[in-house]
């Protein structure tokens, strides 16, 4: 019984809060926080989503991936992903594509254009396709911007 007791006493002192273990080993935590995906930058309402329907800016379509956007007067992009139950059986799949969507967005929204961005599957693709299809899609949005 002391034997145990001394055991987790050692282990509480070797122990420390998460931030400093963080700090200490040098990883770029800080940095991640930058590049967040925060719940201001999604689109919920479905007026929001209603708005960039009835007039979008400008649309653009490839490898299964549509994508309709609309000028808006914040300053920054806001995304709206909808993957269909008809394309995309499993929850956990389509789970999955709007993670991969996402995770493309959080790293490209420095230089979208200050956007409403609705993404829609119309048709079923692999997870590699739908990555080449995100990129082209921000590709499009930056050249949009930038003419």
């Amino acid at each position: 019984m002391v034997f145990e007791l001394e055991c987790q006493q050692k282990m509480v002192e070797k122990s420390s809060t998460p931030d400093e273990r963080r700090e200490g080993k040098g990883l770029p935590y800080k940095n991640l926080r930058k590049a967040s995906f925060d719940k201001s930058e999604r689109l919920f309402l479905k007026s929001d989503f209603s708005a960039v329907f009835n007039a979008p800016s400008g649309r653009f379509t490839t490898n299964g991936l549509r994508m309709l956007y609309r000028e808006n007067d914040l300053e920054l992009s806001r995304i709206g992903i909808i993957i269909p139950k008809r394309f995309v059986k499993l929850a956990s799949a389509r789970n999955r594509y709007k993670r991969l969507i996402r995770e493309q967005f959080r790293r490209v929204k420095k230089s979208l254009p200050n956007a409403d961005i609705v993404l829609f599957l119309n048709k079923n693709v692999s997870e590699k396709e739908l990555i080449i299809g995100c990129d082209r899609t921000w590709d499009f949005l930056t050249f949009e911007n930038n003419v």
